[in-house]
């Protein structure tokens, strides 16, 4: 029980009861913290009952927001989100430096909420981290997986951008882009003083229109400045206010043609423009959305992103004869996109799209190739891009640590600009590309390794931009040859075609564009490098983007005609445009080729089976199994649902509910997109578990209460029929039925398993005990069942205590005195007749042992003595099953390996026998029987790695190798021993006679020659045939050895050695002994 002594650094300490000194001590410290007052008044019963959690799992605690690299601008308000399990009250904590240093965002906040509404501070991070914790435990805790990046707050005006002439009294627009930015205030900067125009201006607008007083005669600027921070500002361009024609307001009394005596009253005519089926349009860019209108005053626009199933509002009452409107594109993708345009007075003059468009990410990458890299040369820096206004370049080596501005505020859509390498760059360089307003759009590629020194010296000077600039050998005339298409040749509608030309001093960025009205109006394809001299052509299915409409003004009115977009022509032509020059034509189509239509296009098609109702859990995903029967086609999704999220095709579900959910392939090779297959299905609650308290059957006036595991969606249910007002969580119940509870969440249910409440019956039979299985006297371990005679309401009883069992027949583990009666408290049965069960222990296992014969040895009984009395001990074949028996087993020593015998200890009062245990016998195998050879006085055995030599039977005290000395005539015998396996002996070697040393006169020694320095030759003759060894010594005049060798003989008489060996002057001493006894000595003299 853990005291109740609120506090921090406690330790636990364990010790020996009868030695204090032998103790140890917990490594680290624990905190004691007390529980959260409850109110006992909550207490009902039933599992859960009076906690404030809905089970009894262990908390968790996670972030599902933000999520992987998400960022925000500084002062935005910012929604995190986290899942939770059995918490009450959260932490949250950021840090703006990976950890280091932690500020509170909120303590003590409602972890239910799962979300909260989180204002940014302004100073901006990359490395800024979020911990949610739970208040109670801030030990248990989440972190997310990546740093949070908070942005700097941004304001830049992009509209005046050029120097600008406007009139007195006329409607300047002021347009705009910003980020975490709340309000703005409009200031006009006139003779070098501020005015304010306008306060609180909401910066997501991005666009407000003020009408320029007639008083301003100066040149001036406009400000915008955040409300909240005056350092974060962006001024204009000069604007220079010009008087207003003289008009005559007499004949304006509204509408776009009040006042004209040529105003047509034909029907009013709406056309949307841009943006067309097809396009993908950038997200968080400027886009024009261009329509052509008649006989209207103002419209409305809508944007859906999800194919016209739900819409959002543009902007509304905006003059339908301004022709367009620049729109700022929502954050986030989307692929089912449509634009409406409307009449504010009379919707049913509207159009839209003729089809989806797709809202796609920014994007801006390096396509500058790695040739050609040449210090203090030109060399043309190239880029892509996508919804991004204007670029940074920079550059960083190896030397310098920082990124320095190559180029600034450069427009994206030139997509090349030129640079002159420096003579000083060594061989290391990156390149950067980034977007002005939102630095994490961004590409940065290596070019390291590719830059090479010029071999002629030239001036730099001359290169003013493009590939040949300076170049004196060159022409002066730019210009671009179209080789193909070719005359009358026809192109497919929908299909991608290779554009090829040929250049002359062009290496730069072109500008393609195609007509189909023989170079009446031309259509932007896009930009390619002149030196690569080939484009691929996405030929359009639709030959004009827009309608044309041509106003005629005849005497009576306005009219107006349409030119519709056409599917094919023979009039269709390609030139290309130099941006350097200013949009200078430099190349067109020799003659005019067709495009046809595309006979085989086709719509994509997919499958899509639908979804089978599931049961929601926690952590819940799906994955979505649309197949596009075109491989390349890919597919997207549409989730019309908020109890889920999508991402890829895994479908994230956070709550039970009805989802739906769409799936079309989109367009491509040669296939229109599909149709929207979409499938309603049901992420049902959780089954409800029922738990009640009271008693089943009903009795007299009983009452049970059910509770249910869900806590909202409920309904209750009797035999079928839905209980009026029954909605709770419980129930309470007093007559009888069949209940259950349905969940029911988001148009989803679930059912609960039925509860059949039943009256008892007064039975006052008494019921029988009998033992189906096992005996009354058992042992630990064995199986005993006793049975109820009575059917059903049994309640068992043990040493009159009631146990939780209410079968007919339950399994008895305890000894004890049992009963049984029917029915409950009010109508019960009499007890039954006791049945006394007794179940005696077993004894103590044995510990196993094991013990190590040799082979062939003397087959005795395994020795071992019961160690408790009153037990003996039972042996068995197997660990179990198996017959026992008293008698020891008897180990069969005649073959070699390991053999393995059970025994258990018997409790000869109860019968009951312990767990088996093992006895290992190890019979060692007996190595192969030695043989005794003789050499000379030397008796040599076989090998092994133990020796003992015996004579006449005795051991000879310290013979333990291999080759023994004859001592004395008589009966040798030797025992070995290999590793660690048993001794094998010999069979006797029998020596007749003691041995006799030989004459001296039996050898002879001579040298040759004599005298010598340093080599000499030695004859040893020993006047008979023997065996064993000889050992010659050489030793100087001082008796110092010189040199020793030793030589075994084998049945030999005779020896010649030669001697390599520097003698010392004087007087040298050979002996030589043979088989260690026979010996003679001889003299040489060394020079």
């Amino acid at each position: 029980m853990v005291p109740d002594i609120p506090g921090s650094n406690y330790w636990l300490k364990i010790e020996n009861a009868e030695n204090t000194s032998l103790s140890a001590i917990s490594p680290i410290s624990f905190s004691i913290a007390r529980l959260p007052q409850i109110s006992l008044s909550k207490f009902k019963g039933g599992n859960f009952d009076g906690h404030s959690t809905n089970n009894n799992k262990s908390g968790s605690l996670y972030f599902t927001r933000p999520k992987n690299t998400d960022s925000a601008f500084g002062g935005d308000t910012y929604s995190l989100k986290w899942i939770h399990n059995n918490i009450d009250q959260v932490n949250l904590y950021f840090s703006a430096d990976s950890g280091s240093n932690w500020v509170s965002v909120i303590r003590n906040y409602p972890a239910a909420a799962g979300n909260f509404e989180w204002l940014l501070p302004n100073n901006p991070t990359t490395k800024g981290i979020l911990k949610i914790a739970n208040s109670l435990d801030t030990l248990q805790f989440d972190l997310i997986d990546s740093f949070f990046i908070i942005r700097k707050k941004i304001i830049q005006i992009t509209y005046p951008d050029t120097l600008l002439n406007v009139y007195h009294n006329s409607s300047l627009p002021i347009n705009w882009n910003s980020g975490g930015i709340r309000f703005l205030k409009l200031v006009m900067r006139y003779n070098n003083k501020d005015s304010l125009i306008t306060d609180s201006i909401p910066a997501i607008r991005e666009n407000i229109n003020w009408v320029v007083p007639p008083t301003l005669t100066q040149p001036f600027r406009v400000l915008l400045i955040d409300v909240a921070d005056s350092t974060i500002r962006d001024s204009s361009v000069f604007i220079t206010p010009v008087p207003s024609p003289i008009v005559n307001a007499t004949k304006f009394k509204g509408g776009n043609y009040d006042g004209h005596s040529t105003l047509s009253n034909i029907k009013a005519v709406l056309k949307l423009g841009k943006p067309v089926a097809g396009n993908s349009i950038s997200i968080s860019a400027r886009y024009t959305i261009s329509w052509k209108a008649n006989n209207l005053d103002k419209i409305h626009i809508d944007f859906s992103s999800d194919s016209g199933l739900n819409w959002l509002r543009v902007i509304s009452n905006i003059p339908a004869s301004a022709g367009s409107y620049e729109w700022k594109t929502p954050s986030t993708t989307a692929s089912k996109c449509i634009i409406r345009i409307y009449d504010a007075a009379d919707s049913t003059t509207a159009d839209q799209t003729n089809g989806v468009f797709a809202l796609v990410p920014k994007k801006l990458s390096f396509v500058t190739d790695s040739s050609n890299w040449y210090r203090g040369s030109p060399k043309l820096i190239e880029w892509s891009s996508g919804g991004v206004d204007s670029i940074r370049i920079e550059y960083k080596t190896n030397t310098s640590s920082t990124w320095q501005v190559l180029k600034d505020t450069v427009p994206a859509n030139w997509e090349a600009i030129t640079w002159v390498v420096p003579e000083t760059m060594l061989d290391s360089l990156q390149l950067r590309i980034s977007d002005i307003t939102d630095s994490l759009v961004r590409d940065i590629r290596n070019y390291s390794g590719y830059l090479k020194a010029i071999t002629k010296n030239f001036s730099t000077q001359k290169f003013k931009g493009g590939a040949f600039d300076g170049h004196s050998q060159r022409s002066n005339i730019n210009k671009i040859i179209v080789q193909k298409p070719v005359e009358n040749e026809v192109l497919v509608s929908g299909t991608i075609y290779t554009i090829e030309w040929s250049t002359i001093n062009l290496q730069d960025s072109i500008q393609l564009q195609f007509s189909i009205d023989s170079g009446a109006t031309w259509i932007t394809i896009g930009k390619a490098l002149a030196s690569n001299g080939r484009y691929e052509w996405t030929i359009p299915t639709s030959l004009s983007d827009e309608f044309q409409e041509l106003i005629e003004i005849k005497s009576d009115g306005i009219g107006s005609a349409q030119k519709k977009s056409s599917t094919s022509s023979n009039k269709c032509l390609i030139r290309a445009l130099d941006p350097e020059s200013g949009n200078q034509i430099v190349g067109i189509s020799s003659k005019p080729f067709t495009i046809a239509p595309n006979q085989s296009l086709k719509k994509a098609a997919i499958r899509f089976t639908s979804i089978r109702d599931t049961t929601y859990q926690n952590n819940m995903f799906l994955h979505l199994n649309a197949v596009a029967t075109v491989s390349t086609n890919a597919i997207k999704y549409i989730l019309v649902s908020p109890a889920a999220s999508i991402k890829n095709d895994t479908l994230f579900v956070s709550q039970p509910g009805t989802i739906k959910i769409g799936a079309f392939a989109e367009a491509g090779n040669g296939y229109e997109a599909s149709d929207t297959i979409y499938h309603n299905f049901c992420v049902n609650p959780p089954k409800p578990l029922l738990s009640f308290s009271g008693t089943i059957p009903l009795c007299n006036n009983d009452s049970l209460i059910i509770q249910s595991s869900s806590q909202i969606g409920n309904q209750w249910y009797r035999n079928g029929n839905s209980i009026s007002g029954a909605t709770g969580t419980s129930l309470s119940i007093k007559t009888t039925g069949i209940y259950s509870d349905t969940v029911r969440i988001n148009g989803c249910f679930t059912g609960s398993a039925p509860v059949n409440v039943v009256a008892a019956i007064n039975n006052t039979a008494k019921p029988v005990i009998t033992i189906v299985k096992g005996t009354t006297i058992s042992c630990t371990g064995d199986s005993i069942v006793l049975k109820s005679s009575a059917a059903a309401f049994n309640r068992w009883i043990l040493n009159n205590q009631i146990l939780a069992d209410t079968g007919t027949s339950i399994p008895v583990t305890k000894s004890g005195i049992y009963k049984v009666y029917t029915g409950n408290s009010s109508c019960a049965s009499d007890t039954s007749s006791p049945i006394s069960i007794q179940i005696n222990p077993l004894p103590d296992t044995l510990s196993s042992t094991s013990s190590v014969i040799c082979q062939l040895a003397v087959q005795e009984p395994l020795k071992i003595t019961s160690p408790v009395p009153n037990t003996s001990i039972i042996w068995y074949n197997n660990i179990t099953g198996g017959i026992g028996s008293a008698g020891s087993p008897v180990p069969n020593t005649a073959i070699a390996g390991t053999h393995k015998y059970f025994m258990a200890l018997k409790d000869t009062l109860t019968g009951c026998e312990s767990r088996r245990s093992v006895y290992t016998v190890i019979v060692q195998p007996k190595p192969d029987q030695p043989v005794i050879s003789r050499t000379g006085d030397s008796l040599i055995s076989s090998p092994a790695s133990q020796y003992r030599w015996t004579l006449n039977n005795n051991y000879i005290n310290g013979a333990s190798s291999r080759i023994q000395k004859i001592i004395s005539k008589g009966l040798y015998k030797v025992e070995i021993k290999k590793d660690s396996s048993c001794w094998s002996q010999s069979d006797y070697y029998y020596v007749q006679t003691d041995p006799q040393l030989a004459t001296q006169q039996d050898l002879t020694i001579i040298a040759y020659p004599n005298p010598t320095q340093n080599l000499f030759f030695l004859q040893i003759e020993m006047g008979r045939r023997i065996s064993g060894f000889a050992e010659i010594i050489l030793t100087d005049i001082t008796g110092q050895v010189i040199w020793r060798t030793r030589k075994f003989i084998f049945n030999e008489s005779s020896l010649r050695l030669p001697v390599s060996v520097k003698l010392s002057k004087g007087i040298n001493t050979v002996q030589v002994k043979i088989n260690g006894y026979q010996s003679k000595t001889l003299q040489i003299i060394g020079l």
